[in-house]
């Protein structure tokens, strides 16, 4: 119980500090906004339909169609801004991003506090987000695991090549007791096919809450991540440190390859972080873990049985 409460003063805490992003629409949208509203919206499919917050759409899944039918639109100037779902305060459990052939979408919550758009899964093998597409952006909602969720929260498979410049900010990820069941943690970044990001931050100001137990926040494995940034996230693991301390914050598999990839300005509590660095075909170069903040943990476990993989390895 005392681990929960950590949490939540820590969310609350985190809440005040990173409200401006939430609710606030980028000054230069050349898309539509669609807008949704669970307790008083209410369903209908065409390009220009819930585009007011008065004419709100009850389900995610009606509003992505709405910008499927709009299409991709001229953006001069600015090419990572599409069209924006608005979603107002609910739970909701919908938000499958996978079957949407349109980069450059965003999910955001209309709410400064994240806890109050709560986004679960209809399936235990279903993950709450799905990206395929290049600068899909998911801000300011908590993603929660239902009851022996097998899927991630956030899958980034790399499909096609598809899925750089992704970017979280803002969000709550709750594994919310499905630990023993979703092997690959809150974020699985398992990738087909290499990505490369050449945006500020890929995973920014997010809270982990893995209080539960054995499970990881973020799984790197697979192709090439490039220019991958994991920054100013909370990580609460199950502690203390002498009695748990089971949970990992970000593990790094021994097929991960990465090329520039900063995790920095993160505060772990209970938790690590673990690279595994000793794959026999693959080098990983420019892992930098820089300015973290390790409270009761052992920090950074490298598992490396050859020394030229940590050649590039910067921990000041």
């Amino acid at each position: 119980m005392k681990s929960k409460i950590f949490v939540l003063t820590i969310l609350a805490l985190f809440v005040l500090t990173c409200v401006a992003f939430a609710n606030t629409v980028p000054p230069y949208t050349p898309g539509n906004t669609y807008w949704v509203d669970g307790t008083d919206g209410t369903n209908a499919s065409g390009a220009n339909e819930g585009i007011t917050e008065g004419t709100a759409l009850k389900t995610v899944a009606v509003a992505v169609a709405n910008a499927i039918l709009k299409g991709a639109v001229a953006n001069p100037g600015n090419t990572t801004w599409g069209h924006i779902i608005m979603i107002k305060e609910g739970t909701y459990s919908e938000l499958d991003l996978s079957d949407v052939a349109l980069a450059n979408v965003t999910v955001m919550s209309y709410e400064t506090d994240p806890s109050k758009v709560i986004i679960g899964t209809s399936a235990t093998n279903v993950p709450n987000v799905k990206i395929v597409q290049d600068n899909v952006k998911v801000v300011g909602v908590t993603l929660q695991a239902i009851s022996g969720q097998i899927n991630s929260l956030v899958e980034v498979p790399g499909t096609g090549g598809a899925g750089d410049n992704f970017l979280l900010y803002n969000c709550v990820l709750d594994v919310n007791g499905a630990q023993a069941t979703m092997t690959k943690g809150a974020v699985n970044l398992t990738l087909a096919a290499a990505l490369t990001h050449t945006t500020n931050s890929n995973i920014e100001n997010c809270t982990f809450d893995l209080s539960d137990g054995a499970t990881q926040g973020i799984t790197i494995d697979g192709a090439v991540h490039t220019g991958l940034k994991i920054k100013g996230c909370t990580f609460i693991g199950k502690g203390p440190l002498t009695a748990d301390l089971t949970s990992k914050a970000v593990v790094i598999a021994a097929t991960g390859i990465f090329d520039g990839v900063y995790i920095s300005g993160n505060h772990l509590k209970y938790t690590n972080i673990q690279a595994s660095m000793h794959a026999t075909i693959h080098m990983q170069l420019g892992l930098k873990i820089l300015g973290n903040y390790f409270e009761e943990t052992d920090g950074v476990k490298i598992i490396a049985t050859v020394h030229r993989y940590c050649s590039s390895l910067k921990i000041p």
